[in-house]
């Protein structure tokens, strides 16, 4: 059996934490890293939570990527939850 760590960005969204679930659950995963803007506010023996706020520079939690074999990106928002292209953008 494969022992993968996993990288998720996105977990506190509702397709991040359903990709989170799934990673948590799943037999072959060892590690789930989630690289978070907000605390998930779960346990979890697999799960390793990385609060980070600028998702632009990693050199402060470049340690979080360090081994990984899988990175999942389940971040973004919604063109409708930000008020012009510029900002859907970034």
């Amino acid at each position: 059996m494969a022992s993968l760590t996993v990288l998720v960005f996105g977990a506190t969204g509702s397709a991040g934490g359903s990709v989170l679930r799934a990673c948590l659950d799943a037999a072959d995963v060892r590690e789930v890293r989630a690289l978070t803007r907000r605390p998930l506010g779960n346990a979890h023996a697999k799960l390793r939570e990385v609060v980070h706020d600028d998702f632009t520079d990693y050199r402060r939690v470049a340690e979080a990527f360090a081994g990984v074999d899988a990175c999942l990106f389940c971040l973004g928002v919604s063109v409708t939850q930000v008020p012009n292209e510029a900002a859907y953008r970034a």
